[in-house]
């Protein structure tokens, strides 16, 4: 993150603050694309360098770089095991929509997560 312009990471933190506020780009449309579709070119890159290894930092991801979020019937110890088993991919895409109940819920925490990560980096910066 340490390369990425304060500017572009601001941006992705207003669009992640947009989100955490209930705006969607579509229901079956997850974080990573949800971010990029709100994005300028510039911040668009940004995100395309930092997002993935934010995702995979998060306590509760699956490992999966594409599909970090679990789905709640695999939160308990059964994470990695669904990711090996390729259920993160499987889930996300037979789910209409992606930002209801607690499958949503843990995708807003993964937002607040970056959000906070992207927030101590700058404040980290300016000291």
């Amino acid at each position: 993150m340490r390369h990425e312009s304060r500017v572009a990471l601001v941006s992705i933190m207003i669009v992640l603050e947009k989100i955490m506020g209930g705006k969607r780009w579509q229901d079956n449309i997850g974080l990573c694309g949800t971010v990029s579709n709100m994005l300028d070119n510039t911040s668009q890159d940004a995100w395309d360098n930092i997002h993935r290894g934010l995702m995979a930092d998060w306590p509760k991801s699956t490992g999966s770089p594409a599909y970090p979020v679990p789905h709640p019937d695999y939160l308990n110890g059964e994470t990695l095991k669904a990711c090996m088993n390729n259920e993160a991919k499987k889930i996300y895409h037979v789910t209409d929509d992606v930002w209801v109940g607690r499958y949503g819920e843990l995708r807003l925490e993964l937002a607040k997560y970056i959000f906070d990560a992207i927030d101590n980096h700058l404040r980290e910066r300016t000291t």
